[in-house]
């Protein structure tokens, strides 16, 4: 069975990895350079007949969420297209998924809609791709990926911030009843910034941020799941609650991630990236923004591996059926 290819691109490189028998295997990660991409072309010539998944962690992103009529079928379709058209001009990469639906006489449905802002960033890394003519499977953002956590580690809450250190910077993702609301990245600091301090106080800012768009209230409760995936940001939770109301954190280190989710430590340790590829090999994550332009080598991909499997189950069915006869006529 061919593997299946997983990157993580920001703004300073890929980490990239195949999936295969429901582990990651050959992580790599290729630098944002002439170099980088080559080695990027060399790993994947090294896996033909496969697909890739993209996943985007970079500043470079917008998240709108509004109110649409109610609509389904072609009509729907045709709305949310002007929609995107309307708010994100100067990209393909866009997509859109229902949030809610209000009931009453005057239905409406309630989609955000996303975008990656700056094509260009992923346009190096998807030339390799179409020189190979490797199918694109999906194209995601990394914080909409980073919400099928919550669910698989049974851990819900109002107003949840999900916090994660990763190759691009430190990543906050509020989602207020499941549904994602705000995602911020700050990126890589000194060295010497790194610290439970400094990140304690961008957290902070986040709930400021919040309050102020009136996505929470200074009373609220809001709940802060920090994904520890090297076991660094042991500190992090004292920092965050220290002389502040209405704050709850929980860390969950290499080993609750790798017992609840799967993701291998080593992995995580070494690879700032490892845990949101595993989220992307194992979940399906809304607001696929591949072009459709980009789907139809995957849709003849698909057509392939079906049309082989027709073909084997047809030479099956003779084998059998001609062994059947032979026995037939070895009775008479």
């Amino acid at each position: 069975m061919a593997a299946k290819i997983l990157a993580c691109i920001s703004a300073n490189g890929a980490t990239v990895a195949q999936w295969q028998r429901g582990a990651l295997t050959k992580l790599r990660r290729f630098s944002d350079s002439e170099k980088g991409w080559s080695e990027f072309e060399a790993y994947l010539a090294q896996t033909p007949r496969s697909t890739i998944s993209i996943m985007v962690d970079s500043i470079d992103e917008d998240y709108r969420t509004e109110t649409l009529p109610h609509a389904s079928g072609a009509d729907s379709a045709q709305l949310k297209a002007r929609k995107l058209r309307q708010l994100f001009r100067s990209t393909p990469f866009t997509a859109a998924s229902l949030q809610d639906r209000s009931k009453g006489k005057r239905r409406e449905d309630q989609y955000l809609f996303a975008a990656i802002t700056r094509p260009d960033l992923l346009a190096p890394w998807l030339r390799v791709v179409n020189t190979l003519r490797i199918p694109i499977s999906g194209i995601f953002l990394l914080p909409v990926v980073a919400l099928t956590v919550s669910e698989r580690l049974n851990f819900k809450r109002p107003n949840l911030l999900i916090v994660s250190k990763n190759e691009s910077g430190l990543r906050q993702t509020f989602c207020k009843h499941d549904k994602m609301r705000v995602s911020r990245l700050t990126p890589p600091q000194e060295e010497g910034r790194h610290s439970a301090e400094f990140y304690a106080e961008e957290i902070n800012s986040t709930r400021m941020y919040l309050d102020a768009l009136t996505v929470t209230h200074v009373d609220d409760l809001l709940t802060i799941l920090v994904l520890d995936q090297d076991g660094s940001l042991s500190d992090l939770p004292a920092a965050i609650t220290q002389d502040r109301t209405n704050v709850e954190c929980v860390r969950f280190g290499p080993d609750e991630l790798e017992s609840g989710l799967g993701a291998k430590a080593p992995d995580m340790a070494q690879y700032s990236d490892a845990l949101q590829l595993h989220l992307l090999a194992t979940a399906r994550p809304k607001l696929n923004l591949v072009p459709p332009t980009m789907k139809t080598r995957l849709q003849v991909h698909v057509l392939k591996k079906i049309v082989y499997a027709v073909s084997a189950g047809i030479v099956v069915f003779g084998m059998l059926w001609s062994l059947a006869n032979a026995l037939l006529m070895m009775q008479a």
